[in-house]
């Protein structure tokens, strides 16, 4: 089959052509994963590095939320399983920490995925103990803080099976 009627000559530069896009969408998708995994990188570099920083005790005096105004929520004064899950929503809030932040800063701590501890704070039952921990740990809370939300968590839990 010679080349000569203007068909074969269509399809042949058709062909070429479209090799030639190929090849070249397929650079550029190249040099954008590539660029993509450089952010990647860096951004995981960043986040190891931060994770290791040792977790800040929560202040009263100056709290580290964008709101001002919340008062440090007191998980002593909970009484139900419900009112507990709306008080670490208040802490939640109140160290302006978010579910991604939690779930890096969680990272040197234990397991803390964003998507478990979004559902625990939707839930009306009480957390698992060691998702409470994580959590606190994750908001910087101290160990005298961390050890009155679990007895909080402790006597709501006792006061509901009896």
């Amino acid at each position: 089959m010679s080349p000569n009627s203007f068909a074969e000559q269509f399809a042949d530069v058709v062909i070429r052509t479209t090799a030639t896009q190929a090849a070249s969408a397929f650079v550029k998708r190249r040099e954008r994963t590539a660029a993509k995994n450089a952010t990647f990188t860096s951004h995981m570099r960043e986040r190891r590095a931060g994770a290791s920083a040792a977790p800040r005790a929560i202040e009263p005096s100056t709290p580290q939320c964008i709101e001002t105004s919340l008062p440090e929520p007191d998980p002593r004064l909970a009484r139900t399983a419900e009112e507990f899950v709306s008080k670490m929503r208040q802490l939640k809030a109140y160290t302006g920490m978010t579910l991604r932040g939690a779930e890096g800063r969680a990272g040197h701590h234990g397991e803390l995925p964003k998507s478990t501890l979004s559902d625990a704070l939707r839930k009306k039952s009480l957390p698992k103990p060691l998702l409470l921990r994580h959590f606190l740990q994750a908001c910087g809370l101290t160990d005298d803080q961390i050890a009155v939300w679990e007895s909080a968590r402790r006597r709501i839990a006792v006061e509901e099976v009896s």
